[in-house]
């Protein structure tokens, strides 16, 4: 699903909350994939909360909300009500709170936005310089360089000239998802009967009442975002823009991917491309100033085939992931014997990383063949869509027409000198 709002003007909040709310929920993907989106979109939420940019941040805690009353709804619920219970603690004890104290925030950027349109005599339309994101004050080379330097992911050898000239301090909180886990009790009791829904669809989420105290900051587990308007002196101001989009008019987010990432992964699969068994890898990293970076290459545990490979310990890469807190960005496979191309196999497995972030790549290695690599996606909304419904049986079986695309150049993908961090759990 996309979870960035989109809009060239400032958004009022009831917009806002219109749009959040407005996204396909398909009840035939497991549940365990919605969990797992939601936990991927709060994560995005809070990063773009601490970054200030409180539009698309209320715009993902609505959505995070939003996609709960369609979680309890979901065929499988009955077996996931521990989870559920969890996920709507959240939501009651956190999410809402946050939204009330971001609300005033959105709005009064919403009726500034409209005060300056009514004293400018033109039919042009004058963006929010807050909500639009306007170009960065400082180069993106340069803000690509800090986001490398604060994320700990610059080589070795890169110059620091750069960083110095443009600021002395890219430190900044970062927010672990699972310190809001850490506060949930761990026994569990249903708090309503399993016949009843723990908020009720049919009313728009009430968010609770906030005593007039209250200093205007986020819980963000152990730690706090302040909301306040004024920007950080010490550190500079942007963020990257959108440079693509999918084949339906939504925005892509660029992805930083590390150069040297595949031929680490090549070396790690070696020994069972020469009993030519499948590898795969999981593609981990943060989201910063509007764009992802790829900083770790998780290998799960997992099993193979000369023609699939999957995992078999997802709780023990979800748990590694949410203790580092890190998005999940994509996946990475060897084809040993074959081309490199996504099989139907490919485009299923796929298709779960694409729903969860419409931004995800598949890089498929083909270390015998050429050319012996690609990085691709399924098309958006046509591909996706056709996966999503597809019920042939078997697991290799054709997809009529065109159902994805190789990533080119001018697609969402940067590659960049950047280190990358490997790790096995296997």
């Amino acid at each position: 699903m996309s979870v960035v709002q989109q809009s060239e003007t400032p958004l009022s909040y009831s917009d806002l909350a219109f749009r959040a709310s407005n996204f396909s929920f398909n009840a035939n993907l497991p549940l365990k994939n919605w969990l797992r989106t939601s936990q991927t979109i709060l994560k995005q939420a809070h990063v773009y909360v601490l970054e200030k940019d409180y539009s698309n941040g209320i715009f993902l805690l609505i959505r995070y909300s939003e996609l709960f009353l369609k979680c309890q709804q979901h065929p499988e619920s009955q077996g996931y009500r521990k989870q559920l219970f969890e996920y709507f603690q959240i939501v009651k004890n956190d999410v809402l709170q946050e939204i009330e104290l971001l609300k005033p925030l959105v709005e009064k950027q919403y009726e500034e936005h409209k005060k300056r349109q009514a004293s400018v005599k033109t039919k042009q339309m004058r963006p929010s310089p807050q909500l639009e994101r306007q170009p960065s004050p400082i180069s993106e080379p340069q803000l690509e360089q800090l986001a490398l330097s604060e994320l700990q992911i610059l080589p070795r050898d890169a110059s620091n000239e750069l960083l110095s000239s443009v600021s002395s301090s890219s430190s900044r909180p970062i927010f672990d998802y699972s310190s809001l886990q850490s506060s949930l009790d761990s026994t569990y009791s249903a708090p309503v009967p399993d016949s009843q829904p723990l908020i009720s669809p049919s009313k728009p989420l009430n968010h609770t009442s906030i005593p007039q105290s209250l200093t205007p900051e986020i819980s963000l587990g152990n730690q706090k975002a302040h909301i306040t308007q004024a920007s950080d002196p010490k550190k500079p101001q942007g963020s990257f823009k959108i440079r693509a989009y999918t084949e339906g008019g939504k925005p892509l987010r660029t992805v930083y991917l590390p150069k040297s990432l595949k031929s680490k992964f090549l070396r790690i699969a070696e020994p069972n491309t020469k009993k030519r068994l499948e590898t795969c890898g999981i593609l981990c990293g943060k989201l910063r100033q509007n764009a992802f970076f790829i900083t770790q290459l998780v290998i799960p545990s997992q099993e193979a085939t000369t023609d699939t490979c999957g995992t078999t310990d997802e709780t023990a890469l979800f748990d590694y992931q949410d203790k580092h807190d890190l998005l999940t960005l994509g996946w990475i496979h060897t084809h040993p014997t074959q081309t490199c191309f996504m099989s139907s196999v490919d485009l299923h497995t796929h298709c779960s990383y694409q729903l969860m972030l419409p931004e995800a790549i598949a890089i498929v290695m083909s270390p015998s063949k050429t050319p012996d690599s690609g990085i691709f996606r399924l098309l958006d909304p046509k591909g996706l869509e056709k996966v999503v419904h597809c019920r042939t049986p078997g697991l290799f079986h054709m997809h009529e027409g065109q159902v994805y695309t190789k990533i080119n150049q001018n697609g969402h993908i940067r590659e960049i000198d950047s280190s990358v961090e490997t790790v096995d759990l296997r």
